[in-house]
């Protein structure tokens, strides 16, 4: 990969000068008068905003997803467009990783175990005190991104927003699509949903439906076993070769029957946050991109991605200690 100090600073040089052809698109420059309608390299691309563009339509035109719009954003400086305006696009990410010169990103994680309509009840969040948290989100410029954008900013292969983060749920109760689902449809939001897929369709549970729902809005859905029983305490009862097959079987059944009701990448959350190494062996042998653990903590992108940490959201977190959970920058000199 070459001297990787070196590759950051050209990639730092590269970014100045899309801020400075940005800054001088912004004021309308006659210098963008002569140039030709979208001039483009692999790199980037100056365009002119025809009537009707957004930034989400000019994302899915140029890089080819709506929802990277933050992309153009961000490089222009802007929140909205306007017919007649150049833009600079740039078609491949400037930094790989979310590093900068005095430190690196760092992903949240959020993990939201019961929820409950009661605004008094003791055993689960109340859906007020959860509706707060998604509004100082979305008022302080957060936004949530799918398991697959999260994958490839691990694998230095994509970028993420500044303020990325996950919300998810490891449960397959009721609340998750009857509380938590319409608040965070509200806010713009989505989660990725963890089940245990021998539960599915059982009273007070959710169904296949309502999960392609979920799917259908943007929501992953994820897989926490067959059972939900743990990897990792008891399993085989000291029998090696019992313990493996139980294992295999909370691996694969899941994911084989998340495949054939909503064919999405499957991801896994550990049951109880449990693991070990043969469990993540397991897992990579089964061809899972990645696991969650509940071990508090951010994730950057040099996270190991089958123990990567979430901060457990109960009812007696205040909203400032809320706000604590949601570092998103690691200072470090890098230079």
């Amino acid at each position: 990969m070459g001297n990787p100090k070196r590759t950051y600073y050209r990639m730092v040089v590269l970014g100045a000068i899309l801020w400075t052809v940005a800054a001088i698109s912004c004021t309308g420059s006659p210098w963008f008068r002569d140039v030709a309608p979208s001039p483009r390299d692999e790199h980037l691309a100056i365009v002119r905003v025809a009537r009707g563009d957004t930034l989400a339509s000019l994302a899915q035109t140029h890089l080819g997803d709506s929802g990277k719009a933050w992309v153009i954003a961000t490089a222009n400086n802007l929140q909205s467009v306007r017919a007649g305006q150049h833009l600079v696009i740039p078609l491949k990410p400037i930094v790989y990783g979310g590093l900068a010169v005095d430190g690196y990103q760092t992903v949240p994680v959020l993990l939201y175990p019961n929820m409950t309509d009661q605004p008094e009840a003791r055993d689960g969040l109340s859906a007020a005190i959860f509706n707060d948290q998604m509004h100082y989100l979305r008022k302080n410029g957060y936004c949530t991104v799918r398991l697959d954008s999260f994958d490839r900013f691990l694998a230095l292969a994509d970028a993420l927003p500044a303020k990325a983060l996950l919300i998810t749920f490891d449960s397959t109760e009721r609340w998750v699509f009857e509380i938590a689902y319409p608040i965070l449809k509200r806010h713009g939001f989505t989660a990725a949903v963890f089940i245990a897929t021998d539960r599915i369709g059982n009273p007070g549970h959710l169904t296949w439906p309502d999960l392609a729902a979920m799917a259908a809005d943007g929501f992953d859905i994820g897989a926490a076993g067959n059972s939900g029983s743990s990897l990792v305490a008891g399993a085989g009862g000291g029998n090696a070769a019992l313990y493996l097959r139980q294992l295999e079987e909370q691996i694969r059944q899941p994911q084989v029957a998340i495949a054939q009701h909503l064919n999405t990448p499957c991801y896994f959350a550990y049951p109880g946050g449990e693991t070990n190494d043969v469990a993540v062996a397991m897992l990579k042998r089964n061809g899972y991109h990645g696991a969650f653990t509940q071990q508090p903590g951010g994730n950057p992108f040099f996270a190991d991605p089958y123990k990567l940490k979430r901060f457990v959201i109960s009812s007696q977190l205040s909203l400032e200690q809320f706000e604590r959970l949601l570092q998103i920058f690691v200072k470090a000199d890098l230079q």
